[in-house]
């Protein structure tokens, strides 16, 4: 058996056991500055370019969507049942950009989110899954995690994973385990930091 189906059958069998569990808990954040052993403390040691969910010939490189955001890449299966707590709060997170990314009248501050499917199968399974629950975030194919799940240690970490950068590409922090409140919970994250980079600014100014 394959390293990639070993890793699949092992995260979806842990999947299934907190799902059928008690309600999960918040999912626990590691701010990056504690866990120097990460292979992805910036974009360019983990850059990716994979295809885009429904338009195959269409790639997404992450070095290049993320220049200048704070970005959060969310690893996941559609069929971890686990993805059906955390993947609405992942297109509430999108949705909430435009609006919550504001400081002032003219400031924002600069944000994006993207999903990377871990399916066996890739599109055959996925695009009917995404349109039957109107998920629009971008997502991007990665079946197996062949591409990025050595880099992102997915067998160790588990998912869903989130990875958050700064818009200079470093490594703020993760998420592992099922968020509900995604979105506010990132928020927090993305403004705290924020504020402290400016202050840091202002303090070498």
């Amino acid at each position: 058996m394959g390293t990639g189906i070993r890793f699949l059958g092992a995260i979806l069998l842990g999947g299934i056991a907190l799902a059928t569990s008690a309600p999960p808990a918040l999912a626990r954040y590691y701010p990056a500055e504690k866990q120097e052993w990460y292979e992805f403390s910036s974009v360019g040691e983990a850059d990716f370019e994979l295809p885009r969910l429904g338009e195959p010939r269409s790639k997404i490189r992450l070095s290049e969507f993320a220049r200048g955001y704070y970005t959060a890449v969310v690893f996941f299966s559609s069929t971890c049942p686990l993805a059906e707590l955390e993947l609405p709060a992942v297109e509430e997170f999108y949705l909430s950009i435009p609006e919550r990314g504001r400081l002032d009248g003219k400031r924002r501050i600069p944000a994006r989110i993207i999903g990377v499917a871990i399916d066996a199968l890739g599109e055959r399974e996925l695009i009917p899954y995404v349109e039957e629950r109107n998920f629009s975030f971008p997502i991007v194919l990665d079946p197996l995690g062949v591409r990025t799940g050595k880099t992102y240690k997915l067998e160790e970490l588990g998912i869903p994973l989130i990875v958050l950068y700064r818009p200079d590409g470093t490594l703020v922090g993760i998420f592992r385990g099922v968020e509900r409140y995604l979105s506010d919970r990132l928020w927090e994250v993305i403004f705290t930091d924020y504020a402290l980079q400016q202050m840091s600014r202002e303090g070498e100014g």
